[in-house]
């Protein structure tokens, strides 16, 4: 007998191609960070997140974290299955909309959601946070780091 009434997929979500992204690291932390660095500025923007990473205790970056870099702004991929292959529990994602990544709920910028036993953080992109704090404006990068810090640092978890 051959029973097919559960071979569906209720949603289903472009493949995309390996050129789409790249992950690099071996994520001991089982942390997942998912970023879009524009060319520009590609170089600066990975030495600032290296360094709030750094605050937060998540380094070496290499170690610690996957870091997929997405090669474009507007990219369809399933974090679903990207979390499920990485058994990541942590995500925090920069830069990308997380109606692209296949998250249907409405994210409060820096702050910790928990879904189906996960924890993602979503908010702006690394280049905006770095801008805004070299502009001695501080409110996102501040709250970057309170989510960070009580995630990562607080010792009852």
């Amino acid at each position: 007998m051959n029973n097919r009434f559960f071979n569906f997929f209720l949603t289903a979500y472009p493949k995309g191609s390996n050129t789409d992204f790249t992950i690099e690291g071996k994520g001991t932390a089982s942390v997942l960070i998912i970023t879009h660095f524009p060319e520009q500025s590609k170089a600066e923007d990975f030495t600032f997140m290296v360094n709030v990473l750094k605050a937060a205790n998540l380094t070496p970056v290499e170690d610690k974290i996957f870091h997929l870099q997405a090669q474009k702004e507007n990219i369809d991929i399933s974090l679903a299955n990207i979390i499920r292959q990485l058994d990541v529990k942590n995500v925090l994602i920069f830069g990308l909309k997380p109606e692209h990544l296949g998250i249907r709920a409405s994210l409060t910028p820096y702050q910790f959601v928990e879904l189906s036993n996960k924890y993602i953080l979503w908010g702006h992109s690394i280049a905006t946070i770095r801008e805004e704090r070299a502009a001695k404006k501080n409110q996102k990068a501040a709250a970057l780091w309170q989510a960070l810090k009580g995630r990562f640092l607080d010792k009852e978890r």
